[in-house]
Formats: structure tokens, C-alpha cells, sequence
């Protein structure tokens, strides 16, 4: 005796009459929806503490850029586990402006302070020294670069002033060293279970190479300027 058949209204092909799913397209022909399963979170593998030594090297073979990446991290560690509203890219960006760098630098120092105070680790750093510094190294390397560089015609004077600038910078790096160390004693907290990178990852790989090639750029045009103020 032949089967009745039916078409599926979805795809049209016939199927047995008193089917509840096509055997071709897979839809359910009862009203019943299949929920997608629900996504996982993917468990981290490391935690977001960082070693000191590591985030040294970083940012002095980076040329300082690591630091702003650091900033941008920051910002979204205190985001996902504070539950802020907050947009840790544009945060960073204003890190370029002055005047508003030290309001945000001043917000993400002492916001870290406070997470730490709530998750009793001590904070052995001074929110205000620290933006003190911030804005002394920042102002200074502004006034040189748009002030003052062009108008030294002392080849030896241009030469120690430029440098002054980049030893500023490479100083800052006592900022975030300084934070970093109690945002290490939150996360040994908060991730006793995850293990603390000690590799570079592929993109501080890349980081630290074109930080090799800022250096030599860097160089290059500190070089080319005092030849140019001595001949």
C-alpha cells in the first residue's frame, strides 16, 4: 500500500503525510522551533595579572606605545567587572588630549584604587603624586616639541633637550608599574585559578617590532637634526 505523502511548505519536496519534521530541510512542520544552544563563555586561559618585569620590557621596546594599549586594557578590566558604563577605546583616545588626559588619567588611577580598597588590597600608590607626575611629563613634552625644539639652533642643546624627551618618557613607564602592582594583588584575588602569561603574545610580538623600527626612526631624525644644526 503506497504511503500518502505531502509537500514540505518549505522546501517542497514530499515527504510522508503524517511526518512533524522534513527529512530534507529539517524544519518542524508542528509549530516547534529548535532554540540555538546556548554560547559558553570561553574560560580564560591566563590572568590578567602582568608581571612587572614583563611590562617593563614591553613599554621600553615599544617606545612607550605599549602604554596606551595598557591604559585601553585597563579601562576594560574595570568595565567588565565593575559592570561600567563606560567606552574603554574612547577613554584611551582622550589620553592624546591634553587637559583631558589627566581628568582620565586621574579617573582610571584612583577607580583602580577603589577596586582595590574593595577587594581589601592595600594601594601603595598616591592617586595625586601620580597624576602630579602625569602631567608634569606630559606638559613638558609638549612645550619642548611645539615650543621649543625648532627654535634651538645649539646642535649639542637640541640633541640633550630631545633626549630629555624620550628619558621622560621611558620614566613614565614608573606610572603604570606603579598601578599595575595593585592590579596584580585584585587579580591574584579574583583568579587564583589562572596562570600569569610569562610569553609574549603574537601581537606584542609585532608590537615589539615595530617598536624596533620606531627606535630607529627616532634615531634617525635626532641624528639628521643635530648633523643639520652643525653644518
Amino acid at each position: 500500500m503506497e504511503e500518502l505523502k505531502k509537500r514540505c511548505p518549505f522546501c517542497k519536496e514530499k515527504i510522508l503525510e503524517d511526518a512533524v519534521k522534513c527529512r530534507y530541510c529539517h524544519e518542524w512542520l508542528n509549530g516547534r522551533r529548535v532554540q540555538p544552544p546556548v554560547a559558553i563563555p570561553r574560560r580564560p586561559r591566563f590572568s590578567n595579572a602582568q608581571s612587572i618585569e614583563r611590562l617593563i620590557v614591553l613599554y621600553i621596546l615599544t617606545c612607550g606605545f605599549y602604554g596606551i594599549y595598557w591604559y585601553y586594557r585597563s579601562w576594560k578590566h574595570l568595565r567588565d567587572y565593575n559592570n561600567l558604563d563606560i567606552k574603554p577605546f574612547w577613554r584611551t583616545v582622550g589620553l592624546l588630549i591634553p587637559i583631558i588626559n589627566i581628568y582620565l588619567s586621574y579617573s582610571l588611577y584612583s577607580k583602580i584604587k577603589e577596586f582595590g580598597e574593595d577587594n581589601e588590597c592595600e594601594s601603595k600608590y598616591s592617586t595625586e603624586f601620580l597624576v602630579f607626575l602625569f602631567a608634569i611629563f606630559d606638559l613638558y613634552s609638549w612645550i619642548i616639541i611645539y615650543f621649543v625644539e625648532d627654535k634651538i639652533s645649539d646642535p649639542l642643546y637640541y640633541f640633550l633637550i630631545s633626549t630629555s624627551v624620550v628619558i621622560c618618557d621611558i620614566i613614565s613607564v614608573y606610572i603604570i608599574v606603579s598601578i599595575q602592582g595593585t592590579f596584580n594583588n585584585i587579580w591574584e584575588k579574583l583568579q587564583t585559578d589562572l596562570i600569569i602569561r610569562k610569553e609574549f603574545s603574537d601581537g606584542e610580538i609585532v608590537a615589539i617590532i615595530a617598536g624596533f623600527f620606531i627606535w630607529i626612526l627616532i634615531i634617525y631624525i635626532y641624528a639628521s637634526e643635530t648633523l643639520a644644526r652643525i653644518t
